[in-house]
Formats: C-alpha cells, sequence, structure tokens
C-alpha cells in the first residue's frame, strides 16, 4: 500500500517534460535556475534548483507565477505614439541592417567572381601546356573549397538579413498586440512570447523581477516609473 501510494505521489521533474516557466526564471537568493516539478500528477510548483545547495526560496504554485507573468506583459504595453516611435525606429534600424548585409554580399560575390577568374586562366593555362595536371588539380581543390566557404558566408548573411527583418516585425506586432495576445496564446507560444521580451527574470518568494530586452525595457520604463513614483508618493522618505 505504501509503495502505491509513493507512486502516486511522486514528482515529475526533469523528464522532458516543458512547463510554462522552463528556463525563465533565476532564483534571487543564490542565482542559480528556477526548476518545475509537478506533484500529484496535477499541481505545478517552481523552486531553486538548489545547485549550489539549499538557499530558502519557497516552492511557488504556477497559478501565483501566471499571475506575475501577466502583469510582467502589461508592463510593456505601449500606447501609439510610442509605437510610431517604434515603427520609425525599426524601419532605420533595418535600413542600416541591411546596407551592412548587401555590403558585405557585394564584397563576397566579388571574392567569388575573382577566384572563379582565377581557375579559367588556370584551366587555360593546363590546355595550353603552361602548367602541369599535378599543379592544375592542387589549384583547382584549393580555389573549389574557398568558393565553397564564400558560398557559406553569403547564405549566413542572407538568413541574418531576412531573420533581422523577421524579428523587427515580431518586435512590433508583440508591442501592438501586446495583452490581448499574451492571452490567446497556446502555453508554449506564451513562454517562447516571454523569453522573446525577457532577458532574464529573477524570482524572490513569489515576486518577479523582469530584466526586459531591447525595446522592451523603453517600454516598461513607464509603467515601472510610475510605480516607483505611486510608491514613493505614500512613502515620501528619501
Amino acid at each position: 500500500v505504501q509503495k502505491g501510494s509513493s507512486q502516486r505521489h511522486r514528482v515529475t521533474r526533469g523528464r522532458g517534460e516543458k512547463f510554462l516557466f522552463t528556463g525563465l526564471f533565476t532564483c534571487s537568493r543564490c542565482g542559480c535556475t528556477i526548476t518545475a516539478e509537478r506533484k500529484k500528477e496535477q499541481y505545478i510548483y517552481y523552486h531553486c534548483s538548489y545547485a549550489k545547495g539549499k538557499c530558502g526560496q519557497a516552492y511557488v504554485r504556477q497559478e501565483v507565477l501566471e499571475v506575475e507573468a501577466r502583469k510582467l506583459v502589461e508592463d510593456v504595453q505601449v500606447d501609439e505614439e510610442r509605437l510610431a516611435w517604434l515603427r520609425e525606429a525599426l524601419l532605420r534600424s533595418h535600413s542600416d541592417e541591411q546596407a551592412y548585409h548587401t555590403g558585405q554580399l557585394e564584397a563576397l560575390n566579388a571574392q567569388y567572381a575573382t577566384i572563379q577568374r582565377r581557375l579559367v586562366q588556370a584551366y587555360m593555362d593546363k590546355l595550353d601546356g603552361k602548367i602541369t595536371e599535378e599543379f592544375w588539380q592542387a589549384k583547382l581543390t584549393e580555389w573549389r573549397k574557398e568558393q565553397d566557404g564564400i558560398q557559406d558566408q553569403i547564405a549566413r548573411h542572407q538568413r541574418a538579413n531576412h531573420h533581422y527583418f523577421e524579428q523587427g516585425l515580431k518586435i512590433f506586432e508583440l508591442a501592438q498586440a501586446g495583452l490581448r495576445q499574451y492571452d490567446t496564446k497556446t502555453e508554449e507560444e506564451r513562454r517562447n512570447l516571454l523569453a522573446f521580451v525577457l532577458s532574464n527574470c529573477i524570482l524572490n518568494d513569489v515576486t518577479l523581477t523582469p530584466a526586459y530586452r531591447r525595446p522592451f525595457c523603453l517600454f516598461a520604463e513607464g509603467p515601472l516609473l510610475k510605480k516607483w513614483r505611486g510608491r514613493r508618493g505614500s512613502n515620501p522618505q528619501p
């Protein structure tokens, strides 16, 4: 009977299950990762991983942290004026990024063309008997390898340019849809959204202290400053 009871109350920890806040929070007391476990196959609790030993961070139910996380997203809501500023900033930023990648692609294509001209000239020299077959094969292998490397760099710049544009659009969409989008997302999508918005987040008992990625940190300054002023107003001591 005891064995059956033990199995029923066994916790699920680190067995491939990805919880809502997996990998998003760190412990305020020791800096370790906040991990999660499922108890009684129903309740999900978060706590310090205790990688450096017990630190006193309490177990927190996921429902409590969901309320806190929702506030974090709410704090990066933007008004129309800031939304217009973001649109302009993203367009300028993408223009600069595109110019950089375009310049790099032009230089790489020029390098590739130079090597190709060398290959053609070397082949003509081989046909004319000016170079040996052994020399030709060695240069062919060397230059083809260089061209393959250049093509890899070209592909990376093309992907980076496209990825940067997609990231900019994602930032704009998140700022525009904000909390409404968060509420309609699946658990995995909410986790990805939080990971995109937050660079780090500290858990102290049941309170989350966020570090936002740019430009979300700029959006958060308004609500956070308002809260800070409210606290100062209720307690005017320095």
